[in-house]
């Protein structure tokens, strides 16, 4: 597989993540803006940078590359995350969606291995 097309396929993966994120959480807001609409965003808006990110990659890698880092550290977070509210979904809310965040949690991982091996690239 060469680099280009493990760029490729890591902006549709953040853009899936992208979509699948906000499609668990909708339901969790009620559709009520003022109950649960900021914390919807406040989760969502930090998770459209990785789409961003990886399409400033696909599209001009050697300008963006120095920002790799930056993403990946951002994953690194988003794990942490997860792992906290996999801990706290399991023992407080009875088993809701873990396979969900322990899906999101391998996944990401994946994405860390891509921009390990992007970071070589020349």
């Amino acid at each position: 597989m060469t680099y280009k097309s493990m760029r490729v396929l890591l902006f549709a993966y953040d853009c899936l993540r992208l979509f699948f994120l906000l499609a668990i959480l909708l339901p969790l807001s009620d559709f009520d803006p003022p109950r649960a609409g900021i914390p919807l965003l406040m989760y969502a808006a930090p998770n459209a940078l990785f789409p961003l990110m990886s399409l400033f990659l696909l599209i001009r890698f050697e300008a963006s590359k120095q920002y790799i880092p930056l993403y990946a550290t951002g994953k690194l977070v988003v794990l942490a995350c997860v792992v906290v509210w996999l801990f706290f979904d399991l023992h407080l809310a009875g088993m809701r969606r873990p396979l969900f965040w322990a899906f999101i949690g391998a996944a990401d991982l994946g994405s860390l291995g891509v921009m390990a091996l992007l970071k070589g690239e020349e």
